[in-house]
């Protein structure tokens, strides 16, 4: 007994219909990385107004005369754990002693600066087989921060080099697979060729 078969126009709009939700469900997944990424920021943001609150307590401590442990014990007996550590008051005591009474960020700081996806890009060409954690070292952001850019480049790959159905079917592979290949780079881009093959012969 043959088995019933769907009529044409019924497979393609069905393949219409999978191809526009799943390329939907990666346009939204994207925006929570991009959520995600805000947030951090933000958190960033918050981080810097509140230590440039902690600077101005301490110069107006040096400037009362207090040593940088007095400052210490003051600061930890009202802030406790959030306080800032002993080390960074001796930082800036270093500074005020200079003359300088500027409380904001040291040349060094300063608002986090944007993401930088060509280095990330080159750097993948250059050395494949590094890690998300040496990567994340070596442009010194937090390895969650590189794991949002990578998918969004993995990402970037499929919606180029696949079709749209190719495509629906691989941002569902690379959500569920993607956590267990997060550890290289390599292995990342591997997978999109092996995915490939396996949707050609699918065809």
């Amino acid at each position: 007994m043959s088995g019933i078969s769907m009529p044409a126009k019924e497979t393609s709009q069905s393949q219409a219909l999978l191809s526009a939700t799943m390329l939907a469900k990666s346009v939204s997944e994207t925006t929570d990385y991009k959520k995600e990424e805000e947030e951090e920021e933000a958190k960033l943001d918050r981080r810097m107004k509140s230590q440039k609150d902690f600077r101005q307590l301490m110069l107006y401590c040096f400037q009362q005369g207090f040593t940088a442990s007095q400052t210490m014990i003051e600061l930890y007996s009202v802030f406790g754990k959030a306080c800032v550590t002993l080390h960074t008051i001796w930082r800036w005591y270093r500074k005020f002693r200079t003359g300088d009474f500027n409380v904001e960020d040291l040349p060094r700081s300063g608002r986090p600066q944007k993401f930088d996806v060509t280095l990330l890009k080159d750097i993948m060409h250059k050395n494949p087989q590094m890690t998300v954690k040496e990567l994340a070292a070596t442009l010194h952001k937090s390895a969650s921060t590189v794991q949002i850019y990578l998918k969004k480049l993995v990402l970037q790959v499929v919606h180029v080099e696949l079709n749209t159905w190719e495509s629906s079917i691989a941002v569902r592979v690379i959500y569920r697979v993607s956590p267990s290949l997060s550890n290289s780079l390599f292995l990342h881009f591997s997978f999109l060729f092996i995915l490939k093959s396996i949707l050609n012969s699918m065809k």
